[in-house]
């Protein structure tokens, strides 16, 4: 069973005597429950960053650089382009005609082996269509969040 708050305070005022047995002389005390005040906390403040939509806040840990976008040169790069058509077309025409797949599949095939076959004609159009001046803009190194303090 649950004691109430009395309970305790009554044993407490009735002195016991030998084997737990209330002595003959039962002198009533006065018991009063103490005060305990809870220890005030200090909080320290801390800055609260705005959020991340507002303006001119620089998003959450600053606001990265816009990369340049490298300019290309398209006439450059036509022929290689061509070549990967043309290796994607041979390929499908192949497996239609010759195979007897289903035009769907052959088409699909096509595209695997092209992008397969044409991985090194795709490096050399790109390196063809770099224009001379233009640079691209180093990498931009990721911005590490500050350390929580403790």
């Amino acid at each position: 069973m649950a004691r109430g708050r009395g309970d305790r305070a009554d044993k407490a005022a009735t002195p016991t005597g030998a084997k737990g047995t209330p002595a003959t002389k039962a002198t009533p005390t006065k018991v009063t429950p103490t005060k305990v005040t809870p220890a005030k906390v200090k909080v320290k403040q801390t800055k609260v960053a705005p959020p991340p939509g507002k303006a001119g806040s620089g998003g959450l840990f600053g606001k990265r650089p816009k990369r340049e976008l490298e300019e290309f040169d398209l006439r450059a790069a036509l022929p290689f382009f061509l070549a990967r058509i043309g290796i994607f077309l041979v390929i499908a025409v192949v497996l239609w005609l010759a195979a007897g797949l289903p035009l769907v599949l052959a088409v699909l095939l096509g595209l695997i082996g092209g992008a397969l076959a044409g991985y090194p004609l795709a490096r050399m159009q790109k390196q063809a269509a770099r224009v001379e001046g233009s640079t691209p803009a180093p990498p931009v190194k990721p911005v590490k969040p500050p350390k929580a303090r403790k």
